[in-house]
């Protein structure tokens, strides 16, 4: 079974990217704000998310915490190119940190983090 990520990232060039690269064999759901990130979690299962911190409406910190409100069982990996950005979302609640530049580490951590091969 396809492991099912919400992808929550403004920049679709390097969302699909990613997907491409990365992250061919999952199924991902991209979301660029806030609105389609909760329209995306009551509509469908996730096994988890990734987090960039600069989105169109808010930051990741934010999505984070209401994540952990409303879906508290989902996993959370922070994926910002941003440090700072990457500290806030763990701050806020996310289970793990890949940043853009260590992307290539992206599918070991989500193996961590689900604690199964994808």
């Amino acid at each position: 079974m396809k492991t099912r990520i919400l992808y929550i990232e403004n920049h679709p060039v390097f969302a699909a990217s990613a997907q491409d690269v990365f992250l061919s064999d999952c199924e991902i759901t991209v979301a660029p704000d806030m609105a389609s990130v909760l329209a995306a979690l009551e509509s469908q299962r996730f096994d988890l998310a990734l987090v960039d911190f600069d989105l169109d409406d808010c930051k990741g910190d934010e999505v984070t915490r209401v994540i952990r409100e409303r879906f508290p069982q989902l996993k959370i990996i922070a994926a910002s190119s941003h440090a700072q950005g990457n500290a806030k979302i763990q701050k806020a609640g996310a289970d793990a940190v890949c940043g853009k530049m260590e992307f290539s580490k992206i599918r070991e951590i989500i193996e961590q983090v689900l604690e199964r091969p994808i």
